[in-house]
């Protein structure tokens, strides 16, 4: 968790611009001993819109989710976002819309697992002589790596 910050300075400038449908989802996964949730989305065209790690699996964690997704510089608004049937989406959507940080006509879709296939890859970053493990929902972005 301490290479997260660094991880997601050294990603930002090669995120590419997405397009306005989205495909969101969150899956499981253990980081040092600790099971956390990954909240991930991409654009149509499979480029990587943002991810997330997060504690918990509510509403107010995928709001804070799409607060962090829709301010980043690399994304627009969206029409259309396809999420899987967790109760939290609507819960969040319906937040977000009335803080007008979501356009009211932006239409949401259920559907049994959103982002096919699973865009989750397991990378090793060799820093100062020390491997260091991480999960991404994308492609390799740093010279110093390969996927294991």
């Amino acid at each position: 968790m301490k290479f997260a910050p660094e991880l997601d300075k050294r990603i930002r400038p090669f995120l590419n611009p997405t397009n306005d449908s989205w495909r969101v989802d969150e899956t499981y996964i253990e980081i040092r001993g600790e099971w956390k949730y990954l909240y991930r989305a991409v654009d149509s065209e499979g480029n990587t819109v943002d991810f997330m790690l997060s504690a918990k699996r509510d509403g107010k964690a995928a709001a804070r989710f799409f607060r962090k997704v829709l301010g980043a510089k690399h994304t627009q608004i969206p029409r259309v976002i396809t999420v899987d049937k967790n109760a939290a989406y609507p819960v969040a959507m319906d937040e977000l819309k009335q803080e007008k940080t979501l356009k009211a006509e932006t239409q949401w879709y259920c559907q049994l697992n959103s982002i096919q296939p699973c865009l989750l890859r397991k990378w090793v970053i060799f820093k100062g002589g020390k491997a260091v493990f991480f999960v991404t929902p994308s492609a390799p972005i740093l010279n110093n790596q390969r996927e294991i």
